[in-house]
């Protein structure tokens, strides 16, 4: 039994019912009377056909744009339909459109990131990994001395420590990229993490006889993480002490305005090239200076939890020697 589809069916039903019309009127009235009712039938019927034809026509357009969407993966507009169903069905079709390119823009977003961070790991993780196999043969040998093995040890403890901080920052890189890490929202108070990023780095500076000192306010807070924020800062110094020269000074210094808290941290040392300046906060970034100002990863890191707490970093050199970073914390939304 063949099936007949709903359109057939109704045009059958309007064609029966007008056919039944036209035989009833020309049975009671004049044949004049049945030519016109006729005539209307066929013109309600012809109008009835157009009306299926255009929407038979309106469907077949949208399944065939629908069908570039699936299989092309283009973004097209879907045409415009009048008042009435297929308009609904368009303006929901087109939402669902929307929300899966956005859906595969993000995945596809991720997919980059994660080519990065890779490359990045790969790419910073290789040297001490080189020199780690290249030092463990070596304290197999039997002509080794002891202090020669001590040596090589000490040098192998420091690549796995590095190795270590390494993985530690691109992990909580990682973390505030992909929005898992948190940020607690409470009042900081700048001179006592100042102290606590400053703790673990005040042997290596008395080795270096290096002179660090904290001066300013010692009441000023912000909105934002302390332990975050004790990151940032230790990161900010660790860079200070590295390339401060032997009895240079490492400054900080706190003071509250306004519509900000800033601190300063400022070092003697070399100058960092005028056109490297605007890319130090990028990471991995390779300047004119990278044997002086070798940053890596450390104040990339720094840079992002600044700006998660409604924050701005900035570096420049000062007028004899060394550089000055600046950083502020706002009171308001900027």
């Amino acid at each position: 039994m063949a099936i007949r589809s709903p359109h057939s069916v109704r045009f059958i039903k309007y064609y029966s019912v007008i056919m039944s019309s036209i035989a009833i009127v020309m049975g009671l009235y004049h044949w004049g009377i049945a030519l016109a009712v006729l005539a209307t039938g066929l013109f309600a019927l012809l109008f009835f056909i157009r009306h299926l034809y255009q929407r038979e026509k309106a469907i077949a357009a949208l399944s065939m744009q629908l069908n570039t969407i699936l299989h092309q993966q283009k973004r097209i507009a879907i045409s415009d339909y009048e008042e009435g169903e297929l308009s609904v069905l368009k303006s929901e079709i087109q939402k669902m459109v929307t929300r899966l390119f956005e859906q595969a823009d993000a995945l596809q977003q991720e997919k980059v990131y994660l080519k990065d961070a890779i490359a990045d790991i790969s790419h910073q993780l290789r040297t001490p990994l080189t020199s780690l196999q290249l030092i463990l043969p070596r304290l197999t040998s039997a002509t080794l001395t002891e202090r020669e093995r001590m040596e090589y040890v000490s040098e192998m403890t420091q690549l796995i420590q590095r190795i270590d901080h390494l993985i530690n920052i691109l992990l909580k890189i990682s973390k505030i990229e992909s929005g898992t890490a948190t940020f607690q929202q409470q009042p900081v108070h700048i001179y006592a993490i100042v102290q606590q990023a400053a703790e673990p780095l005040l042997i290596p500076m008395e080795l270096r006889e290096q002179q660090f000192t904290i001066t300013g306010s010692t009441t000023s807070t912000f909105i934002g993480d302390a332990l975050w924020s004790v990151e940032a800062i230790t990161n900010i110094l660790k860079n200070a002490m590295e390339h401060t020269p032997a009895h240079g000074n490492i400054r900080v210094t706190i003071s509250e305005q306004p519509l900000y808290t800033q601190i300063t941290i400022e070092n003697e040392g070399n100058h960092i090239a005028e056109e490297d300046l605007p890319h130090l906060f990028e990471r991995f970034y390779q300047g004119r200076t990278t044997g002086q100002w070798n940053v890596g990863i450390g104040l990339a890191l720094a840079r992002m939890i600044i700006h998660q707490q409604n924050g701005t970093i900035t570096v420049k050199n000062r007028s004899h020697n060394g550089v000055i970073f600046t950083i502020k914390f706002y009171q308001y939304t900027i």
